[in-house]
């Protein structure tokens, strides 16, 4: 599969400490809806539940999550918020780091999940960030204080001098950091993906199916899909909604339904434009949901996940629709589109793709939730077991980090 190699790399057979550790895991904020907030915090969950001690060193309070606890367990972590000052994003970013540095002797191992000086490790989660803003800003961005700041600790993270470890989410993202570092090859390991097993086909899907289309108000001939995600402008929702908007062009009855947070009405606009019904009632042909927590049953309901992004370093809302057994279209900058291309169940589309493609695929992929892209969907999670084994290898290299740094005192 196309991760194999990632898979292979950090399956050691479990690593267990000798005694309880003291770990600390580095995130900026926390809350219910970000995928790296639920990676952050399924980690968590796993070292606690191997007997360890557990502090979120967090620049900002957290957000209400949707557990209603401090998303590990009741007073299982510690949340620490740090003394991140400054007038600006990234001026708070760099008092972070220096925060996160000054307290990293507290604890056995540190792992950060944005780029910060003191890290034992980094889950890179966020594509390169120099190489996104090259990518996609004009030549005057990289000559900002908000450049020369993040692109700094980012430096200072994968210099081939730092010692920490990086945990990628692909492969592919390896060459694009060494390109722009230097990275020895040796510091990278590639973790299998993570999807969490409740995402997995539920037993009620047909009925979760009907109790969603019915509250989206669609007909027996309307055709759902379902784009999951926040940042809705680099998700792609934009693309979506002229996908839309060409299928209806066809004479073909579509709704799109977007499960996020995110500002929504410059997308309203642009699908009224379109000619598209906004908002909820009979067979609206775009829907808002918001944060749903009810992915599961949203994924049961809908005919494709589609999910045409600019940046993504991972997508694991991708493999969450295969394992739900929902066909997928993807675009190419996904880490995780090469599941999506070997699947069966699914087509990725260039970054460049037009609407009439990105229609051309939903229209090819819509399909019955027991026909043969479901089947073939959900025979190819179960042949690779490995894809919900993310988070315990990520608690593996803690342990491994926290038995090296024992070592060198």
């Amino acid at each position: 599969p196309p991760s194999a190699r990632g898979a292979r790399s950090c399956q050691t057979g479990g690593v267990t400490a000798a005694a309880p550790l003291k770990i600390a895991l580095a995130i900026h904020e926390l809350h219910g809806h970000g995928g790296l907030q639920r990676d952050a915090m399924r980690i968590g969950r796993e070292a606690l539940a191997r007997g360890h001690r557990v502090t979120f060193l967090l620049a900002r309070r957290p957000t209400a999550l949707e557990d209603g606890t401090d998303g590990v367990g009741p007073g299982a972590a510690e949340l620490r918020v740090l003394d991140a000052r400054g007038a600006s994003n990234h001026a708070r970013a760099v008092s972070y780091s220096t925060e996160v540095e000054g307290r990293a002797g507290e604890y056995d191992a540190v792992l950060g999940f944005h780029c910060a000086r003191g890290l034992d490790l980094l889950f890179a989660g966020d594509r390169c960030y120099a190489d996104r803003v090259r990518a996609t800003r004009p030549a005057l961005a990289r000559w900002t204080p908000r450049f020369r700041a993040l692109s700094g600790l980012e430096r200072e993270v994968f210099a081939p001098g730092s010692g920490t470890r990086i945990l990628l989410l692909a492969e592919a993202h390896r060459a694009v950091f060494q390109r722009w570092y230097g990275t020895p090859d040796g510091r990278f390991q590639v973790l299998p993906p993570g999807v969490d097993p409740s995402r997995r086909r539920r037993a009620d899907h047909i009925e979760a199916r009907r109790a969603v289309r019915a509250e989206l108000g669609l007909g027996g001939g309307d055709a759902l899909a379902l784009l999951v995600g926040s940042d809705f402008a680099r998700k792609g929702l934009d693309r979506a909604i002229d996908a839309v908007a060409a299928l209806a062009g066809r004479g073909e009855r579509w709704t799109l339904a977007v499960a996020g947070s995110g500002a929504a009405r410059p997308f309203e606009r642009r699908a009224r434009r379109a000619g598209l019904s906004v908002g909820r009632g009979e067979a609206p042909r775009l829907v808002v949901l918001g944060p749903r927590s009810d992915v599961p049953a949203l994924l049961a309901a809908a005919d494709v996940l589609v999910h045409p992004a600019r940046t993504e370093a991972a997508g694991a809302v991708l493999l969450e629709s295969l394992a739900a057994g929902t066909p997928v279209a993807a675009s190419s900058v996904c880490g995780y589109a090469p599941w999506v291309a070997e699947s069966g169940a699914g087509r990725v589309l260039e970054g460049g793709a037009g609407p009439a493609a990105w229609a051309d695929a939903m229209a090819a992929l819509r399909d019955s939730p027991t026909g043969s892209l479901a089947r073939a969907a959900l025979a190819h999670v179960e042949a690779h077991p490995e894809i919900f084994t993310m988070h315990a290898r990520a608690v593996d290299a803690i342990e491994r980090a926290a038995a090296a740094r024992r070592r060198e005192r």
